[in-house]
C-alpha cells in the first residue's frame, strides 16, 4: 500500500521517544523504518499515539528488540512500550574500574512490551520444545 505524501511527511516527522525510567508509549504502530548505524541495524518503530504528531521509537536496545522480534510487531498492531530504565545486572562485567581495579557491574536499559494484549515475555512454552524438536535442533 502506497502511503500519500501527507502520511510520509508525518511518518518522517514523528518525534523521538526520549524515555525516563517509567515513561510509557501506547498506539497503533504505523509504520517499520530501518536506521543502519556503526553497530548494526535496527528498527524504528513509528506509532500513532492519537497527539497530532507520531512518536518514533528507536529499538537500538538489546531487551527491547528482542522482545520485539519474539512478537513480530509490524504496523497495525496495537503497542504498550513500558521503560523500567537502567537496570543493573547480577552478573559481573569482564572488565575492571581503571580507578579502584573491581569489576564493574553489568547494566541493561530494561522494557516492557504488550502487544495486541500479548505480553512479550520470554517465557517457556511446550510449543517451544515441540518447534526445537521439529527442526532438528538440539533438545533437552
Amino acid at each position: 500500500m502506497k502511503d500519500s505524501v501527507a502520511d510520509i511527511i508525518k511518518i518522517r516527522s514523528a518525534l523521538a521517544w526520549r524515555p525516563t525510567a517509567g515513561d510509557t508509549v501506547d498506539g497503533t504502530v504505523v509504520k517499520l523504518l530501518r536506521r543502519e548505524t556503526e553497530f548494526g541495524i535496527y528498527p524504528v518503530l513509528v506509532i500513532d499515539t492519537g497527539e497530532p504528531q507520531y512518536v518514533a521509537v528507536h529499538a537500538f536496545h538489546s531487551l527491547l528488540l528482542e522482545q520485539l522480534r519474539e512478537v513480530k510487531t509490524g504496523p497495525g498492531d496495537e503497542i504498550t512500550i513500558v521503560y523500567q530504565g537502567k537496570i543493573e545486572s547480577k552478573n559481573d562485567s569482564p572488565d575492571k574500574d581503571p580507578e579502584t581495579g573491581l569489576k564493574r557491574k553489568r547494566s541493561y536499559h530494561a522494557y516492557l512490551l504488550v502487544t495486541n494484549g500479548v505480553d512479550a515475555s520470554t517465557e517457556f512454552t511446550w510449543d517451544d520444545a515441540a518447534a526445537d524438536k521439529a527442526d532438528d535442533e538440539p533438545g533437552f
